[in-house]
């Protein structure tokens, strides 16, 4: 899964609260 992979990339980024923050438009459609 690509999304994977930027989900691991950008964890490193933002804080565990990324899922719940949507700061990562990748994470927009991630979180629903």
């Amino acid at each position: 899964m690509i999304v994977q992979l930027e989900f691991q990339r950008a964890r490193r980024m933002y804080p565990p609260a990324h899922h719940h923050s949507g700061i990562a438009p990748v994470f927009t459609w991630k979180k629903d």
